[in-house]
């Protein structure tokens, strides 16, 4: 199956890359952010959107205050479309510009001029509508889009204080005072298994659940409509205290809340470092504990031989749970010692089945080489069918080449079943797959963020 590849012109000093429905048309265009130095002034934005027939068009977005997801639009605009939260109100892309939705207090009025970023503000919690969260002044607020309107209703809102820092430093002007203010972390997934999402909040040992309500129109849809408070199995909170050689310690590296086992309940999973003293010689271990609607049940450990990294919790085998994929690599002082004269680290791409209600140990997916110069030249997608026959394909930059090493199940094939010559920029996420069709089979895109070009490879 080779490959059809179309280069395409960009802006340089794209800063992310996202995929989006912008036109309604059920097909997903490449969105890319550039930013643009203004002297004395944030940085001006631009967007740019690919269409599927190598449409390239750019739209300035000043830089003026706004934050940018990707989000259901079920109302006048189905599909996957582009939301923006301005300084007091929700806007939707539509042609060429931004089209202005329901008001919602923001706290983007006070910043002032400031650059777009996107931002994870945006989720499906209630079927047929559409619904957008955002933070403000100690709440996460609710507004949706009911199907077959263009109007934005308010779906409530439920407590979330923030967290906030004050730190002192001293320049020639005298003492900076500068604060940060980190709203709580969110998780929206079906707690009790009645079809609706809920807002998840957790604190170190303690959950806090707020239950949706859908209603018997959307404009009655609500959050918040009750709450509990669970007790965690394990503490995700920070360890802070200091590292003590011959002591172990476990840091918590990667959280998921999501239904694992696809009973419709979410479960609690998370991926740990485990050292003793320091983090050379570091192992990990992934942490399950099943949700019963009410709770967490008894947690499940599975053990890592060595570090793990770029964790992903993903359906491997098809078969409608979720297995985990990561990175394995031997950090000890004689590996790296190694590693420093080769100036290249061997790991393991690694997959962690779900089966009969457990993680099994982890089996070996694809060596790969990690270039100790250029960390950001390692790049590997395992995420997504690339051909269309329901298992995820892995794509990989290997020896000047994109290469397609078909999925089995739980695995891949030993040698590539296609291959492109292609030199990948060094970065994060210039090597990504994204089906922008909806035929089933992924697309693959290279990117850089200062090549001025972008390369789609889409199977024939």
């Amino acid at each position: 199956m080779p490959f059809d590849v179309r280069v395409l012109t960009v802006p340089t000093g794209a800063a992310e890359v996202r995929f989006a429905d912008v036109d309604g048309d059920k097909k997903a265009e490449i969105l890319l952010l550039s930013h643009q130095p203004v002297t004395g002034q944030p940085d001006a934005a631009s967007l740019t959107v690919i269409h599927g027939d190598g449409a390239v068009r750019t739209v300035s977005l000043g830089n003026r205050p706004m934050f940018l997801t990707t989000a259901p639009s079920i109302g006048s605009a189905p599909g996957t479309g582009l939301w923006g939260l301005g300084a007091s109100s929700w806007q939707v892309w539509s042609g060429d510009r931004f089209v202005a939705g329901a008001a919602i207090a923001s706290p983007l009025g006070q910043l002032g001029r400031a650059t777009p970023e996107f931002a994870q503000l945006a989720y499906t919690v209630f079927p047929g509508a559409a619904a957008r969260i955002a933070w403000s002044q100690g709440k996460y607020l609710c507004t949706l889009t009911p199907a077959g309107s263009a109007a934005d209703a308010s779906c409530g809102s439920v407590p979330a204080p923030a967290r906030g820092e004050l730190s002192a430093t001293w320049s020639e002007g005298g003492q900076v005072l500068a604060t940060v203010l980190t709203p709580p972390p969110l998780s929206v997934n079906d707690a009790d298994g009645d079809g609706v999402a809920d807002l998840l909040i957790p604190d170190g040992k303690t959950l806090a659940v707020y239950y949706s309500a859908a209603g018997s129109t959307p404009a009655t849809h609500a959050i918040g409509a009750r709450a509990a408070s669970w007790t965690l199995p394990i503490d995700l909170g920070p360890d802070t205290t200091p590292r003590e050689k011959g002591k172990v310690r476990r840091d918590v590296s990667a959280v998921w809340f999501d239904d694992v086992d696809a009973d419709k309940r979410v479960d609690l999973s998370l991926l740990r470092y485990v050292t003793d003293g320091s983090f050379f010689g570091a192992t990990a271990e992934l942490l399950y504990a099943h949700g019963n609607g009410a709770g967490f049940a008894a947690v499940q450990t599975t053990p890592l031989p060595s570090a793990a990294f770029a964790a992903q919790l993903v359906d491997v085998d098809g078969d409608g749970d979720k297995d985990v994929t990561a990175v394995l690599v031997d950090v000890s002082m004689g590996n790296l010692a190694r590693g420093l004269l080769s100036h290249v680290v061997r790991a393991e791409l690694s997959v962690l089945r779900f089966e009969a209600g457990h993680f099994n140990a982890p089996a070996p997916i694809h060596t790969v080489s990690f270039p100790l110069d250029a960390p950001d030249g390692f790049h590997v997608d395992y995420s997504h069918d690339v051909d269309g026959d329901k298992r995820i394909d892995l794509v990989i930059a290997e020896s000047g080449e994109v290469r397609v090493y078909k999925g089995t199940s739980g695995a891949t094939e030993a040698t590539p079943r296609w291959s492109v010559p292609m030199d990948v920029p060094e970065g994060d996420g210039t090597l990504l797959t994204a089906d922008l069709d909806n035929d089933g089979r992924a697309e693959v895109i290279v990117w850089g963020k200062t090549s001025g070009k972008l390369s789609i490879l889409r199977a024939r």
